[in-house]
């Protein structure tokens, strides 16, 4: 797919047209240049579909939310068919509330489909586990 540049004198150049080292530069950019696959600012916290199949990138970057506003990346290579885990974590050294969790979410990527397959959050120290809704999904990349 063919990339515009943009120059400082506010002229675009088309990549298609320049080469280094015998390569197209647009060949170059494809693999650099990530493909947004999805996007939602506020997190969709349910299965997604992607703009295009998994099968047609190297490797895809999940980037994502708690329900806490912890943030945190995954990076899947050849991500399509693979399972992965989403994860955040948190300790909390206040003496008047000493404890600690970590949060899981195991998603599935399969086509233009990610899917949950559970979420839980375990406490620290008492070993307590819950099952709810915990993590949004907020951007998917893919790289070529």
């Amino acid at each position: 797919m063919s990339k515009s540049i943009k120059l400082k004198d506010n002229t675009y150049i088309d990549t298609n047209g320049i080469a280094h080292n015998k390569i197209i530069l647009n060949t170059i950019l494809d693999k650099l240049i990530p493909t947004i696959l999805y996007s939602n600012d506020s997190g969709a916290n349910v299965n997604i579909t992607l703009t295009d199949n998994s099968s047609n990138y190297s490797y895809i970057e999940i980037l994502y939310n708690d329900n806490d506003g912890f943030c945190g990346s995954c990076k899947i290579k050849n991500p399509n068919g693979k399972i992965a885990i989403l994860l955040t974590s948190y300790i909390n050294s206040a003496l008047s509330s000493n404890f600690s969790y970590v949060k899981v979410c195991y998603i599935k990527i399969s086509g233009n489909t990610i899917s949950k397959i559970r979420e839980q959050q375990a406490y620290i120290p008492d070993g307590s586990i819950s099952t709810t809704t915990y993590f949004n999904i907020n951007m998917v990349l893919g790289y070529k």
